[in-house]
């Protein structure tokens, strides 16, 4: 995630919603690293697909993208 997930320091009656310590896990790639992987299956005739959960996950993957097409162009 980009933001930490909110946690409640209140009560269930009453709840205050702060962020908490975690983003959950990181990415498995890095987008630089993503990027270079895309463009070896492309070269390779694979046409690479993706899937992520979180916003932190699918703007690493989205920038993974442009700097493919960057790495293409």
């Amino acid at each position: 995630m980009l933001e930490p997930y909110c946690i409640n320091t209140g009560t269930p009656e009453n709840p205050r919603w702060v962020p908490g310590p975690s983003r959950g896990p990181a990415v498995y790639f890095p987008s630089q690293q993503l990027a270079e992987i895309l463009v070896r299956l492309g070269q390779a005739g694979i046409d690479p697909q993706m899937h992520a959960d979180g916003d932190g996950a699918v703007r690493a993957g989205l920038d993974a993208l442009d700097t493919n097409r960057e790495l293409l162009s």
